[in-house]
């Protein structure tokens, strides 16, 4: 589209590729932009599948606060994982907002729109790219998994279809992201709620110091439309918020209840609700619930329940809340935000664990249960839990960082990101680990010890020099089979060792110093 612009183009710059900020409006209503409205740009032909006359649109109503909200919850993601995740939340919406065939991936580009709409998510990527480069974590080609360095995006990699030779020879991933050079394209300036990069991340820190309130929502996968509509409630305090997911068609009938991607959806209700409670009551309230109130082209039944989270003020570590009552309803896999704690509660509200038991493989491949302490702290990226009186199972984690390749070694996993950022490191857990030297940055950068098939493993941090290097103080406990990861507190800076306790494995190598520093400045 912009290639055809600048082809019939005047002059340097006058048919640039125009953008629509859908997250600003005169009446705090998200409208279509003027030019969406004029001419040859209100509608578009429709082609290919049979399909036949031009592209409609069924316009909604939505405020954008509520745009904005899901965009800022994207942003302050520190990890391509999170981020890729949240930020096209708000892309869908906008796509079933305008209705009729952008609700349709097949058709969604035929209407003129799509262009005005993606130029602007470009635009978000650039703001993203941004943020990353200030907090250290700029993306780079060698940022991307291997799989990924040679992966072209079709049909844009194909000369039969794209005679435009800059996107056609840069169709891999990691040749996107210099865009001014390759692309020959910028902004004007970069701006997102009236702040610039820089700006964004003061006040990130400023809202730091107060706490928050989020709901996990699992997104179904149906080729159908699909809204969810979900609120927050309390027994004593009614419905607090209301927030909801769009899920854009890709023409596929398939079964609503088929769930392939289990990371959490977030939507933030802190600055809803902070203007009518007080947030640090509400993180105290245990009886909160997020509670699923309608879906469209599906039955209510099917939706998995959401989960409460909350960050407490001053503290970057996210608590997950399951109510034991509802212990059916919820997903059998949820990948949480790394480090994040957990709380099971019980029908009064409050925190148990006399029900619950966490599941484990003994070093015979035997699996075997395990007592679970409150403010469970979730280091792996799998922890099965049973509840006892029902046997319902659940699998609560970190996303799947990596995968093993055919060699037995972990590798990032290019299923659930691509690029991966440098804010995510993954380091083989082996006895070779001891010949690394490994540093990390302290905050938000994610750090990893995986290992897979047929390693038994677990990861024990020593408190000392001393211990380390006599293996001293170590056990078995938590060990298990990979494939695994172990999550590294990286949110204090210093150096940190650690071992695996298993048998003689630490006396063989099996074990690494960490230097975990604060950024250069300078």
């Amino acid at each position: 589209m912009e290639q055809s612009l600048l082809k019939h183009s005047p002059g340097p710059g006058v048919l640039a590729m125009p953008y629509w900020d859908w997250t600003v409006s005169p009446n705090s209503k998200v409208q279509l932009p003027p030019l969406a409205l004029q001419g040859e740009w209100t509608n578009g032909p429709k082609h290919g599948g049979g399909a036949s006359g031009t592209t409609s649109r069924n316009m909604g109503i939505q405020d954008t606060d509520y745009f904005r909200g899901l965009v800022k919850t994207a942003f302050k993601q520190t990890n391509y994982v999170q981020f890729n995740q949240q930020i096209v939340l708000p892309h869908n919406a906008i796509h079933g907002l305008i209705g009729g065939d952008m609700g349709d991936a097949r058709w969604a580009a035929y209407d003129p729109v799509f262009y005005l709409h993606h130029s602007y998510v470009d635009l978000q990527f650039a703001y993203y790219q941004e943020l990353q480069r200030l907090r250290f974590f700029t993306v780079t080609q060698k940022s991307f998994c291997k799989q990924a360095q040679s992966a072209q995006l079709q049909p844009f990699a194909s000369k039969h279809v794209n005679p435009f030779a800059p996107s056609r020879d840069n169709s891999v991933g990691y040749q996107t992201l210099n865009y001014e050079q390759i692309f020959c394209y910028k902004y004007a300036e970069l701006l997102f709620d009236g702040l610039t990069p820089p700006e964004f991340i003061e006040r990130e820190e400023q809202e730091m110091k107060a706490p928050s309130i989020l709901a996990a929502v699992p997104l179904n996968t149906t080729g159908l439309p699909s809204t969810v509509e979900f609120e927050l409630i309390s027994p004593n305090l009614g419905s607090l918020a209301v927030g909801s997911f769009y899920s854009l068609a890709n023409g596929q009938d398939q079964n609503f209840s088929a769930y392939n991607n289990f990371l959490q959806n977030y939507f933030d209700f802190t600055d809803i609700v902070s203007k009518t409670h007080d947030l640090n009551k509400l993180i105290d309230d245990e009886d909160l619930k997020v509670r699923i109130t309608d879906i469209t082209n599906g039955p209510i039944e099917f939706a998995y329940q959401p989960m409460v989270v909350y960050r407490s003020a001053n503290s970057k570590q996210h608590t997950y809340r399951v109510h034991i009552n509802d212990i059916k309803k919820y997903a059998p896999i949820s990948h949480v935000q790394p480090g994040a704690k957990l709380q099971f509660l019980d029908g009064t509200g409050k925190q148990t664990t006399d029900t619950i038991q966490e599941v484990i493989k003994n070093e015979n491949g035997v699996e075997v249960q395990v007592g679970i302490t409150t403010d469970l702290t979730l280091k792996y990226n799998e922890h099965k839990f049973v509840h006892l009186p029902t046997g319902t199972e659940l699998i609560i984690g970190h996303a799947p960082f990596f995968e093993c390749d055919a060699s037995g070694d972990p590798t990032c996993n290019p299923d659930y990101f691509n690029p991966k950022a440098q804010a995510v490191t993954v380091i083989h857990w082996d006895a070779d680990v001891s010949k690394q030297v490994v540093t990390a940055l302290v905050g938000d950068q994610i750090l990893l010890f995986a290992w897979c098939q047929g390693q038994f493993a677990n990861v024990k941090m020593l408190t000392t020099k001393e211990e380390f290097d006599s293996c001293s103080n170590l056990d078995a406990a938590e060990a298990r089979y990979g494939p695994a990861s172990n999550l590294v507190n990286t949110t204090v800076a210093g150096t940190f060792y650690f071992a695996n306790g298993v048998n003689d494995a630490c006396i063989n190598g099996w074990k690494v110093k960490i230097e975990v520093v604060v950024p250069y400045t300078g």
